[in-house]
């Protein structure tokens, strides 16, 4: 703390850090929280060991903000990593070695708790990202089960679409922007309506364009479109829909 660093966490993820008496699976769990939450979370993409108990931090990286901590578990230090007001981090290598005394926190609800908080600290496009995938998913799933009832593809595949427009809504405005519910329902499903249509004829246009015209590979193309056309949905509905900005 006395280089001026904000935040200063004992991690065994670093050089000269290390752990003593972990099993393999306890360590690929280890390593695989710390993948989701470096993902999931812009802010600690570049910290090793955003989880560890065991730091330090000057009272400035929590002033002004107490009333907007709220951590699921013990996950304490993602919580301020992410909500507070500390610039500089440090991380100092430690060697964890095998308990004395008590038995570790780590169990089913510790881990179902962890992946909540995660969501929950996520940034809003991140959010939308995920929501998004999961409108694929129900996409996917609506269009198949109408084709196996012998519905023509055309009118399944429309239905497919709706569906999937009405899964993204209800999840973003219960979950990833909450916070800009400030028209009624019905018009914010109908903006929505306007910003995924618009999102998709972003997408087919930059996809064609640098297929026939640049000729970008096929998969590179639609990628490019797809991005494209998240970028703006995403754009569209924190301006336009919701409100947030």
């Amino acid at each position: 703390m006395k280089g001026g660093y904000d935040i200063a966490i004992a991690s065994r993820y670093v050089e000269s850090g290390s752990i003593e008496g972990w099993s393999l699976l306890r360590k690929v769990i280890s390593k695989g929280a710390i993948l989701i939450a470096r993902i999931l979370l812009p802010k600690v993409i570049n910290i090793k060991n955003p989880i560890s108990g065991y730091f330090m931090f000057r009272r400035d990286a929590i002033e002004g903000v107490l009333d907007k901590l709220k951590p699921r578990g013990y996950k304490i230090l993602l919580e301020i990593l992410i909500r507070g007001r500390a610039r500089e981090v440090c991380e100092a290598p430690y060697t964890f070695h095998p308990r004395y005394k008590g038995r570790s926190k780590l169990s089913a609800k510790e881990v179902i708790d962890y992946l909540l908080h995660i969501l929950d600290l996520a940034p809003s496009y991140v959010k939308f990202a995920i929501v998004g995938a999961l409108g694929t998913v129900v996409n996917l799933g609506t269009l198949t089960v109408l084709t196996l009832e012998g519905i023509p593809h055309a009118i399944a595949s429309t239905i497919a679409i709706e569906v999937s427009i009405l899964n993204n809504f209800i999840l973003n405005d219960i979950w990833t922007l909450r916070g800009g519910r400030k028209d009624k329902w019905w018009h914010r499903l109908l903006k929505f309506h306007g910003s995924s249509a618009s999102a998709i004829t972003v997408q087919w246009t930059v996809s064609n364009a640098l297929y026939y015209l640049l000729h970008i590979p096929s998969i590179i193309a639609q990628l490019v479109g797809i991005t494209a056309g998240f970028v703006l949905n995403y754009m569209l509905s924190k301006k336009f829909v919701w409100k947030t900005q």
